[in-house]
């Protein structure tokens, strides 16, 4: 039964592979000073269609930018993750968030992470080990906007880190949330409602803690 199995997966990629689709072409119909209104055209067996799509005019590499997933870990006191409120103007809320930003050109993806993280949070870390994702899409159904998540080390006894101070733009509004990870679905939950509409939560955000629950009733082995 696996055995028909892997052979039915194989044949099903293989089906994919002989129709791929590509773009064909792409024109600007519209650009501000961060982002570009496009449209592609793409060929879907004999028809020839479009479609509209928004780019960053900032992309100077393989990726747009970085998010950071800081874990600040105590000898005394159980971890926690750092997130941040960011407001959003397109939405007209605090959103919860991994701290991010942009690469600056000549810029490591490292370097930018712990940059970002040290301006939105104040906090000081280290890249932890394997810590970086493969290259990610952010909403591919209306962008072709990517980036990697780097896990960083925040050794939260370190005199730096005791009272952080952030280093903001004079446009950000930005808040610095720390929450347990092994509540943290929960602790997300009471902060959306302790808004009162005015928090939201950036989607991938809520995935990882829905993994995280998740975590508690797969089986060990």
């Amino acid at each position: 039964m696996a055995t028909e199995q892997k052979e039915d997966a194989g044949a099903e990629q293989t089906e994919i592979s002989r129709n791929l689709i590509k773009q064909e072409a792409s024109s600007t119909v519209f650009e501000a000073k961060w982002l570009r209104m496009k449209q592609v055209t793409y060929r879907h067996g004999n028809e020839q269609r479009s479609w509209d799509m928004v780019e960053r005019t900032t992309k100077h590499c393989e990726i747009d930018g970085v998010d950071v997933f800081a874990i600040v870990r105590y000898i005394e006191k159980p971890a926690q993750g750092v997130f941040i409120l960011n407001y959003r103007p397109p939405v007209d809320q605090y959103v919860l968030e991994f701290p991010a930003g942009l690469i600056d050109p000549q810029e490591s993806l490292e370097e930018a992470a712990l940059r970002e993280l040290k301006e939105e949070t104040g906090y000081i870390g280290t890249i932890a080990k394997a810590a970086v994702s493969p290259i990610l899409r952010v909403d591919p159904w209306k962008s072709n906007e990517s980036g990697r998540i780097v896990m960083v080390d925040v050794d939260g006894d370190d005199v730096r880190n005791v009272n952080p101070i952030q280093s903001l733009e004079a446009d950000e509004d930005i808040q610095v949330v720390l929450l347990r990870l092994d509540t943290l679905k929960e602790e997300i939950d009471r902060l959306v409602q302790d808004g009162n509409g005015r928090v939201g939560v950036d989607m991938k955000i809520y995935c990882f803690a829905l993994g995280m629950q998740l975590s508690t009733f797969l089986p060990t082995n």
